[in-house]
């Protein structure tokens, strides 16, 4: 998966973005749970509305899933505090590895 990075400060990332064309929030969620500096994965409900799809910890920050104006093209992770110290250059590597199925590429490639 490509990565777009958001945040760099000194050469480190601290928030990206990812197409939404290989990846939903279902899967999104699946994936942060086998990461391992991930934990206290909150997905929005149904009745919730707002740009922010997933609330999770991860290297003890607070970190988000947002859709940007609630309609693009790509999801936005990165720390839901301005300031925030902890970088997420290993979260951005690990998403960027994410592999996606052949059929859901066969559809990105289609629309």
């Amino acid at each position: 998966m490509v990565i777009y990075p958001a945040i760099v400060h000194d050469g480190c990332i601290f928030a990206f973005e990812i197409s939404k064309v290989f990846i939903g929030v279902p899967q999104i969620c699946r994936f942060l749970r086998v990461l391992p500096d991930v934990d206290q994965i909150e997905k929005r409900r149904w009745f919730e509305s707002g740009d922010i799809h997933i609330r999770f910890t991860y290297r003890g920050a607070a970190f988000i899933v947002s859709e940007p104006y609630g309609d693009n093209s790509r999801y936005w992770i990165g720390p839901s505090e301005e300031g925030c110290k902890v970088p997420a250059c290993h979260l951005a590597a690990a998403f960027q590895g994410y592999s996606t199925s052949f059929f859901m590429k066969l559809i990105g490639f289609f629309s």
